[in-house]
């Protein structure tokens, strides 16, 4: 599947098509307004991304998910290196809020865990 259209269409329809999901970030490709670096939930990035970047939402942007990939490309950034890679649950760490606490003002109120591991 291959959805060329804006940044929010894109990721209301992944939250749609794919709602087992979450989002992991490209740094280097995000800049500032990348969410954080563990895994999200797209109505996370879409939050995130209206409180502090909204124009961000508005650039055109490439979903893609086949057998190859699962990802969202920014047409103006990068056509090679996804801004977004797309993981579904159970096949990644678990979902965590310990990084956005302070840009996510529901966090504790929404019962979230953050998930630990003890290294031995």
């Amino acid at each position: 599947m291959h959805l060329h259209d804006t940044l929010q269409v894109c990721l209301y329809a992944l939250a749609s098509w794919q709602p087992k999901h979450l989002l992991k970030s490209n740094h280097p490709i995000l800049g500032d307004v990348a969410f954080c670096s563990h895994c999200q939930t797209t109505s996370e990035v879409i939050t995130w991304l209206q409180q502090k970047a909204p124009a961000f939402l508005d650039k055109q942007a490439l979903l893609v998910i086949d057998a190859q990939q699962s990802a969202i490309y920014l047409a103006d950034v990068s056509e090679k290196l996804p801004a977004y890679w797309i993981h579904y649950r159970g096949k990644m760490p678990a979902h965590t809020d310990e990084c956005c606490q302070s840009s996510t003002e529901n966090t504790k109120a929404n019962g979230s865990r953050t998930n630990k591991v003890k290294k031995q």
